[in-house]
């Protein structure tokens, strides 16, 4: 960063209050600890490459030599443009939980809220090639994002207290985020992003997750040639067989006009469930783990479909 924002101030606090030592709960025979907790803090991120806040030159001989008088002669180049006004990524975050020990400590867990929100977003963003010719274009504070969620793990133990030779313990826990793009710099309404093969995969958009699938929405198949008549689709390239895409914008052409949010990489919720079990010299571990409602990108379609049709799509 440069010299207006080289350092920054990242305060933190934190408290928990053990409710299992107060007078009032001293008396449960059931209750072996509880604890509630909160925590803020403020961190910053500063992990791009270093001098953004300048142009950079480059001298290379074969990006910028030239014949002058004969002999060869090497010249400077700009390979990359600077940003004066960058500054810190900074991520700020409260936590609230409840941690607990019940039935003699045979089950015990902990309950957590958070919400994360970044502020000034790192963000390498293109510029148009006219203006930047070969030079990489200087990373940007684009704008904020959320994330908010809730985790909960709960654990069981037996054998080790009773001294069994079998003992076991249980491990599950569940948790749910959703993330979404709060805004983003005035100059910027959206941008497209991430690459695959000659197609650009995702979309930056307020009020939309980080990593918004972005292609053409499906709507169903062609059935007949007279079905494929009536099809919208701007160069003629629809089949029998073949996916119908929606008509976003209402022009009764399908182009790039129509692309829109087809998806999430984000899942709706996580769980795992972990297990590890002793017999005398014998012993077993075993993870499972789930992700429900997140879409995947399914590069294979690239190969089998979209040699008959140009962009991303919904399946």
């Amino acid at each position: 960063f440069g010299p207006d924002n080289k350092y920054g101030v990242f305060p933190g606090v934190s408290a928990a209050w053990r409710l299992s030592e107060e007078e009032f709960l001293k008396g449960s025979s059931w209750l072996n600890d509880l604890k509630i907790r909160a925590g803020y803090g403020v961190t910053g991120n500063q992990r791009i490459p270093q001098n953004q806040y300048v142009n950079r030159y480059r001298v290379e001989v074969n990006a910028s030599s030239y014949p002058i008088n004969g002999p060869l002669t090497s010249g400077v180049w700009q390979n990359a443009y600077s940003n004066p006004a960058i500054t810190w990524e900074q991520v700020s975050a409260l936590n609230l939980g409840l941690d607990f020990s019940i039935m003699n400590g045979d089950f015990d867990g902990s309950f957590d809220w958070y919400n994360k929100k970044t502020t000034d977003m790192l963000y390498p963003l293109p510029l148009p090639a006219v203006a930047a010719g070969r030079a990489d274009a200087p990373y940007v504070n684009i704008g904020d994002m959320q994330n908010k969620g809730i985790e909960f793990s709960l654990n069981y133990h037996y054998g080790k207290k009773q001294e069994k030779p079998f003992t076991i313990d249980l491990s599950a826990n569940i948790s749910k985020n959703v993330n979404k793009i709060v805004s983003l710099a005035p100059s910027i309404s959206q941008q497209v992003y991430g690459s695959f093969r000659s197609m650009e995969t995702s979309i930056l958009k307020a009020g939309e997750p980080l990593g918004a699938f972005y292609g053409y929405q499906v709507v169903g198949i062609y059935q007949d040639a007279a079905d494929i008549a009536s099809a919208p689709y701007a160069d003629g390239k629809s089949r029998i067989g073949g996916l119908k895409y929606a008509d976003i914008n209402g022009d009764n052409v399908i182009d790039a006009n129509d692309r829109t949010i087809i998806g999430s990489p984000h899942p709706d919720f996580v769980y795992s469930l972990n297990i590890n079990a002793t017999y005398k010299n014998f012993d077993l571990m075993a993870y499972f783990y789930g992700s429900k409602g997140n879409q995947n990108y399914e590069a294979t379609r690239y190969f089998t479909d979209f040699g008959v049709f140009k962009g991303q799509k919904s399946v």
